[in-house]
C-alpha cells in the first residue's frame, strides 16, 4: 500500500523568521541544500527536492530554526520517516527516499503545480540523486551509528546534532555549513577543519584540538570550549556569545570582529591573538594572558580583567568604559593615553612601564 502524500495545504506552513542576533550569512547563491533521509523496508528510491531561499537574509541561529520548520512540514508526508542527513550552501535541497509510488506522486503533484511551497518557499524542481550524493548520505549514517575515522571526509553541511564524535580524528574534515548543535566533540581532532558556518551551539568541544581550523562565521554560542586548543584557528566573525573557553589556548588566533558577549575566558591564553573589533562587553578575562594582543576597537564595556596580563596588548580606539581592571598588568600599550592610564591606575590597575614597577610576568597554567 502506497503512503499518502498530502496535498498543497497540508504541506505548506506559514512560518515567521527566528529571531536571532549572530551576524548575518554571505552567501552568494539563492539555495542551501537539504538531504533527507528516510528508512522504509520496502524497495526505495531517491530524489532531490529544491527549494527557493535566499540564506543571505538569515542569520545562522534563524537558518537553523527555518530547516527545523521546513523538517516539520516534511515529516508529515507519508510515515513521517523523513529525516534530515545535510544540506549544501547555496539551495535548500530536501533529500528523499521514500517507496518508488510514493516518488512518482510527488512528483506528480509537483509537475501538475498541485503542490508548488515548503514553509512559503517555492519548489523549484525534483530530481533524482547522484551516487557521490548516495554515498555521501551513507557515510552520514556511519557517523551517526559511531564512525570516528573521519580525517578528510567531506561532511559539509551534515546535520549531525547531538551525535557523539568525542576523540573522533577530524583531521582536515570540511563540516562547512554542518549542524553539530549540542554534539560531543570532546577530545576530537579537529585540526586543521572547515567549520566555516558550522552550527556548534552548545557543542562540547573541550579539550579538542582546533588548531588552524577554519571556524569563520561560525556559530557557537554557549558551546563548552574548556582547555580546547585554537592555537592559530581562524574565528573572524564567530558567534562565541557565553561560550566557555576557559583555560582554553587561543594564541595567534583570528577573532576578528567576533562576538564574544559574556564569553569566559578565565586563564585563557590570547598571546598575541586578533580580537580588533571583538564584542567582548561583560566578558570574564579574568587571570587571562593577552600579550600582545590586539584588542583595537574591541568592546570590553563591563569586561572583567582582573589579574590579567596585557603588556604590549594595542587598545587603539577600544572602549574600556565600566571594564574591571584591579590588578590586571599593563605596560607597553599603544592606544592608552597617559589620561587613560591614570584614570586606570585609579580603578587599580597595574602598569608595569611605571617607575618602581616589579611586577613578574605570570606563568601559564
Amino acid at each position: 500500500m502506497n503512503d499518502p502524500i498530502p496535498n498543497q495545504n497540508d504541506i505548506e506552513l506559514n512560518t515567521e523568521k527566528a529571531g536571532g542576533v549572530a551576524g548575518k550569512v554571505d552567501r552568494d547563491q539563492i539555495v542551501a541544500e537539504t538531504y533527507i533521509q528516510v528508512n522504509n523496508p520496502a524497495p526505495t528510491e531517491n530524489a532531490v527536492l529544491t527549494l527557493d531561499i535566499d540564506p543571505s537574509k538569515y542569520t545562522q541561529e534563524e537558518l537553523a530554526a527555518l530547516m527545523e520548520n521546513i523538517m516539520k512540514s516534511v515529516s508529515i508526508i507519508g510515515d513521517g520517516t523523513l529525516k534530515l542527513a545535510y544540506y549544501k550552501k547555496g539551495s535548500i535541497k530536501l533529500f528523499l527516499n521514500g517507496s518508488p509510488e510514493d516518488i512518482a506522486e510527488l512528483q506528480r503533484l509537483i509537475n501538475s503545480k498541485e503542490s508548488t511551497q515548503i514553509e512559503g518557499h517555492n519548489i523549484t524542481e525534483i530530481q533524482e540523486t547522484t551516487p557521490e550524493e548516495d554515498a555521501k548520505i551513507s557515510l552520514i549514517k556511519q557517523v551517526k551509528a559511531g564512525k570516528k575515522n573521519l580525517s578528510g571526509a567531506d561532511l559539509s553541511g551534515a546535520d549531525l546534532s547531538g551525535v557523539d564524535l568525542s576523540i573522533a580524528n577530524l583531521n582536515g574534515t570540511n563540516l562547512d555549513g554542518a549542524n553539530l548543535n549540542g554534539a560531543y566533540l570532546n577530545g576530537a581532532d579537529l585540526r586543521g577543519a572547515n567549520l566555516s558556518a558550522a552550527n556548534l551551539s552548545g557543542a562540547n568541544l573541550s579539550e579538542a584540538d582546533l588548531s588552524g581550523a577554519d571556524l569563520r562565521e561560525a556559530y557557537l554560542a554557549r558551546a563548552y570550549l574548556f582547555r580546547a586548543y585554537l592555537f592559530r584557528a581562524n574565528l573572524n566573525g564567530a558567534n562565541l556569545n557565553e561560550a566557555n573557553l576557559i583555560r582554553a589556548n587561543l594564541s595567534g588566533a583570528n577573532l576578528n570582529r567576533t562576538d564574544l558577549n559574556r564569553a569566559y575566558f578565565t586563564r585563557a591564553n590570547l598571546d598575541g591573538a586578533n580580537l580588533s573589533g571583538a564584542d567582548l562587553r561583560g566578558a570574564d578575562l579574568s587571570e587571562a594572558y593577552l600579550a600582545r594582543a590586539d584588542l583595537s576597537e574591541a568592546d570590553l564595556r563591563e569586561a572583567d580583567l582582573s589579574e590579567a596580563y596585557l603588556r604590549d596588548a594595542d587598545f587603539t580606539e577600544a572602549n574600556l568604559k565600566n571594564a574591571t581592571v584591579i590588578q590586571a598588568r599593563f605596560g607597553h600599550n599603544q592606544g592608552i593615553d597617559e589620561a587613560l592610564k591614570t584614570a586606570l591606575i585609579t580603578r587599580g590597575a597595574i602598569f608595569e612601564d611605571s617607575p618602581g614597577d616589579r611586577s613578574s610576568v605570570p606563568t601559564l597554567i
